[in-house]
């Protein structure tokens, strides 16, 4: 089984409207990097040195790791030196496989050319580029801090980094927004030749601005229909350009698929370092999972006491949420996964399943329809 870490960096310069991830704003020069780098270092060697069957890792020391990947907030924001730091230490604890795949999510108001080369000298081996959108209205609205123009220079930058893969972000469904200026904004991308990107529908969560904003009827909310047909051309121009969709938002040239999300994707075990950091202790044996969440707030984390347990919280998933978690996941998956042909069989009579190499896998519809081919399972 594949091993991955995840590393939360929770600073930015401004919160986008639409973002309910674990991130402050804060000014750039007042970010604590060093004191948060060193407490990434000591959280880790907490958690090897104190694995057993009552606190377990995700990760035990000595494993091979398949991918690590700094997320955020926006990891553009970390001095190299201090992604170099970060990355010896894990290397202290675990090895790394000789495809290891490391990536850096950036923010193009935050990245410059020179930046990219001292990253991939750091140990980046893969980037992920935060565009959402090359239209400067969308952007101004939603707080994004770059422009269109930034955004395809920093593709264009990242692209000329040798050996090192390159990945960017798009959200669709902005108010407003038309099929054809959705159509200019993934044809600038596929114009690239990006390997990997992911198209992501423009979602309302809880307690964020775009949320209240909609509720104040300050926005219109994108038409179902628009959405449905956004997404349908998606899939058949990624499909033409050679760019299938292999999970329900992320396309990829066959051979580069991010394996960290697969990870997630596959339910497979992980470990989150840093504010708000997620892990998952997958036992598939007897169909149980350990979680641990970290400390969300920044300041809280960087005081805290890593010789106690207290900087996280754990619980226990039995094994009925289990089979659903796992089955919530494959099924936003194009490769599928093995269930019992009962439990499929409505699936496979409406179109949104089909048995392929004995595992069953969404089609098109189910693609279109995943929230509701999940449904059909509970």
């Amino acid at each position: 089984m594949s091993r991955h870490i995840y590393i939360h960096y929770p600073y930015c310069l401004y919160k986008c409207h639409y973002c309910d991830f674990n991130s402050y704003a804060y000014e750039e020069s007042q970010i604590p990097q060093s004191d948060f780098a060193k407490s990434l270092g000591l959280e880790l060697e907490f958690r090897v040195q104190n694995h057993s069957s009552n606190t377990p890792l995700a990760i035990p020391k000595g494993e091979t790791l398949d991918s690590i990947f700094f997320g955020g907030g926006t990891p553009s924001l970390m001095t190299p030196h201090d992604v170099e730091l970060v990355l010896k230490h894990l290397s202290m604890f675990y090895l790394f496989s000789d495809s290891i795949e490391i990536t850096l999510e950036t923010n193009p108001g935050t990245i410059t050319p020179q930046k990219f080369h001292e990253f991939k000298q750091a140990g980046i081996n893969r980037f992920s580029i935060g565009v959402q959108s090359f239209h400067e209205k969308n952007l101004k609205r939603f707080g994004r801090i770059h422009t269109g123009e930034q955004a395809k220079l920093a593709i264009e930058a990242a692209c000329e980094v040798p050996d090192v893969r390159v990945s960017c972000d798009l959200i669709f469904g902005f108010p407003e927004q038309t099929l054809k200026e959705w159509k200019s904004d993934l044809n600038q991308v596929l114009d690239y030749e990006l390997n990997h990107f992911s198209c992501y529908s423009l979602m309302a969560e809880e307690g964020t601005i775009y949320t209240k904003a909609l509720k104040d009827k300050v926005y219109p909310e994108a038409p179902s229909d628009l959405m449905a047909d956004m997404m349908e051309w998606t899939y058949d121009i990624c499909d033409q350009k050679g760019r299938p969709a292999y999970e329900v938002s992320n396309f990829a040239k066959p051979g580069f698929e991010s394996q960290h999300n697969l990870g997630y994707w596959r339910y497979q075990s992980y470990l989150g370092l840093g504010p708000g950091g997620f892990s998952s202790f997958v036992n598939s044996k007897i169909s149980q999972v350990v979680r641990q969440m970290n400390q969300k707030n920044p300041q809280t984390y960087l005081r805290a006491d890593f010789s106690q347990n207290a900087f996280y919280t754990s619980e226990m998933v039995g094994k009925a949420d289990y089979e659903k978690e796992r089955l919530m996941m494959g099924l936003r998956l194009k490769e599928g996964l093995s269930i019992s042909d009962k439990m499929a069989e409505q699936a496979v009579h409406e179109g949104l399943l089909e048995l392929f190499e004995e595992r069953y896998r969404p089609t098109r519809q189910g693609f279109l329809q995943n929230n509701r081919l999940v449904q059909m399972f509970f």
